[in-house]
C-alpha cells in the first residue's frame, strides 16, 4: 500500500523503520538477545534487511524467498558478524556488509526494471 503512494525505496525505508520499532518490546524482556544491543544499530539493520527483503520480493514475487533471507539475517545476527557491532554502533565491517547489501538491492532493482521494460515490448 505504501508503494502506491511513495517510491519503492521510500516505502521500503519506512517499512524497515516500522520493523525496527516492532522489535522494541524485546529490549524490555530480561535475557533477550536484543537486550544488550544498541537500538539504533539494530534499527539500521532492520532498514537494510527490510530493503533487501522488499527488493527480493519485488523481483521474485515469492514470499518464501523473503522468508529464507529473513532466516539468513537472523542467523547472521545470531552470532556471525553483526552481534558484536549491534552491541555498539555499527563497526566498519558491518557498514561494508550493509553497503554490499545496498549494492545488491540496486542491482536487483535494475534487473527488475529491465525485465519489466522487456515484458512490455
Amino acid at each position: 500500500m505504501l508503494e502506491k503512494r511513495l517510491s519503492f525505496l521510500a516505502a521500503a525505508f519506512i517499512k524497515g523503520v516500522i520493523w525496527g520499532v516492532w522489535h522494541l518490546p524485546l529490549w524490555f524482556i530480561p535475557n533477550s538477545t536484543q537486550g544488550d544491543m544498541n537500538f539504533i544499530a539494530f534499527t539500521l539493520y532492520c532498514i537494510i534487511l527490510g530493503l533487501t527483503l522488499a527488493a527480493a520480493y519485488r523481483l521474485t514475487k515469492c514470499i518464501w524467498v523473503t522468508i529464507l533471507i529473513h532466516a539468513w539475517g537472523n542467523t547472521i545476527l545470531g552470532g556471525m558478524y553483526t552481534l558484536t557491532s549491534l552491541n555498539n554502533y555499527p563497526s566498519v565491517k558491518t557498514l561494508v556488509v550493509y553497503a554490499l547489501q545496498i549494492a545488491a538491492i540496486m542491482l536487483i532493482l535494475l534487473i527488475d526494471k529491465k525485465r519489466r521494460k522487456f515484458m512490455l515490448k
